[in-house]
């Protein structure tokens, strides 16, 4: 059995964020089983989602309103099955580039389809020119989008806390890879996430004939579900 780790770098540079996204993939592939991909955000064009909700509407995986780099990027988002979500810190949050991004995932969020729309791991990192100058902040914006989406968090347990942490002192890749604790964190939750991914998707596999999708997504009934989705629609598209 085999599962995708996909990296996301939330940096219009490639400098720090990427360079432990990367370290982090290379520890999740250390893992029997695990298969890696990489996303860097830096060139990207990204445009800001419009909330029009024709996605929903239209039922389209992709955005139908921008025709950008994300679209391009949405199938391979699909087919991952855990994700590894790194950020610069700014102003105690991620980047603006991140968040636009991670904002257009919404055909995906309504419309995915199969097992993958609901077993998903994901694990945060931050890096910053400071130790404690809002790595934290930032790591809980990821992983409350990792919650919002459904997605299983994962941290490196006490080891890394809420997500990896690096203090690149503001020189980049070369400040990061001398983070020692920085980067040892990195690769934990990199580690994590893949684990946890293959434990999640192992289990589904042996017991989703036992779990059909209206239960796996919370759901009593399928028309239950069905109901929530139409109603999610009809409010969201309301003028």
């Amino acid at each position: 059995m085999s599962v995708r780790i996909l990296g996301i770098s939330g940096s219009p540079r490639h400098g720090a964020t990427e360079y432990s996204v990367r370290e982090a993939l290379k520890a999740a592939g250390e893992v029997k089983g695990v298969e890696t991909a990489f996303i860097g955000l830096a060139g990207k064009r990204i445009s800001n989602c419009l909330h029009c909700d024709r996605c929903l509407e239209e039922k389209q995986g992709i955005c139908p309103v921008f025709r950008d780099d994300v679209n391009e990027l949405l199938p391979l988002i699909s087919s991952a099955h855990g994700f590894i979500i790194g950020t610069p810190v700014y102003s105690m949050n991620t980047s603006g580039l991140l968040q636009n991004f991670l904002n257009r995932f919404r055909p995906i969020g309504v419309n995915m389809q199969g097992h993958n729309k609901y077993i998903r791991v994901a694990g945060g990192i931050a890096t910053g020119g400071m130790r404690n100058g809002g790595s934290e902040m930032a790591l809980a914006a990821i992983n409350n989008f990792a919650l919002v989406s459904g997605m299983t968090v994962v941290s490196g347990g006490t080891a890394a806390y809420n997500g990896a942490s690096v203090w690149a002192r503001n020189r980049q890749e070369p400040g990061a890879r001398e983070d020692e604790a920085g980067m040892n964190s990195v690769r934990v939750v990199g580690r994590r996430v893949a684990v946890m991914t293959k434990i999640l998707v192992a289990g589904y596999n042996v017991v989703q004939s036992e779990i059909p999708e209206h239960l796996l997504a919370g759901f009593g009934s399928p028309e239950e579900m069905a109901e929530f989705y139409q109603n999610f629609v009809s409010t969201s598209t309301e003028p």
